[in-house]
């Protein structure tokens, strides 16, 4: 059996074949996420960065550090996109550019800040609020570190590390006798220092701040002659 097609266009018919206004394509949002993971570059920026920046301790072991790189998002944004203004509530407390320009003012003066520039304050782990107002000068791609998240994983570190200083200092018999209270506060005031060879850690007839207690490796104590 034969078929035969014929064509059901006329003359007076829209051409079917242009674009609807909803084939139209989309237009592109002022702030995307891009879900790619980061490249060993981008994660090596973000912890030197991070670590100027006191975000990240000397003291923070590898997995807390991978902990808050994964809480960074890492965002395209568009020309002229204002992020906030003066004391908005922001739930980013640190903003580092890999592309583009921001642009911030400061009691009434304006700044720009190109790749690899940072804007942030730690107080806005307390506050959250911000103290200037801040845009897109031109399209930018950004990293973004949550407040939040943030605290959440930093404070888990602080307290992990109180706990071991803690049972770390019970351990030295200078300290026995002292309660519960007073082996905390000492806890909080110290601090893990690794130290490279031939570290000179102290000298004789030179003053010190300091009160050192061997965890691990080897100390040599010399005197000078009378």
């Amino acid at each position: 059996e034969k078929i035969t097609t014929k064509s059901i266009k006329n003359s007076n018919d829209p051409d079917i074949c242009s674009p609807s206004p909803q084939n139209k394509k989309k237009r592109r949002k002022d702030v995307e996420v891009i879900e790619d993971p980061f490249t060993d570059k981008q994660m090596t920026v973000l912890k030197n960065i991070l670590t100027q920046e006191g975000l990240i301790s000397e003291e923070m072991d590898e997995p807390t550090i991978n902990m808050i790189i994964n809480t960074i998002t890492y965002k395209r944004i568009a020309k002229n996109k204002v992020f906030f203004t003066r004391e908005n509530i922001t739930e980013n407390i640190y903003y580092i550019i890999e592309k583009g320009k921001l642009e911030y003012q400061l009691d009434g003066e304006v700044y720009e800040l190109s790749r690899y520039g940072g804007i942030g304050t730690r107080a806005l782990i307390k506050y959250s609020k911000t103290s200037c107002s801040l845009k897109a000068s031109e399209r930018c791609y950004l990293f973004c570190l949550p407040i939040e998240k943030y605290k959440t994983i930093a404070q888990d570190f602080v307290d992990k590390q109180l706990t071991e200083k803690i049972e770390t200092l019970k351990k030295y018999f200078f300290f026995k006798g002292l309660d519960k209270d007073m082996i905390t506060n000492l806890a909080k005031i110290t601090a893990k220092i690794k130290y490279k060879q031939r570290t000179i850690l102290f000298q004789e007839d030179k003053f010190t701040n300091c009160f050192c207690c061997l965890m691990e490796g080897q100390v040599i104590c010399t005197k000078q002659d009378m």
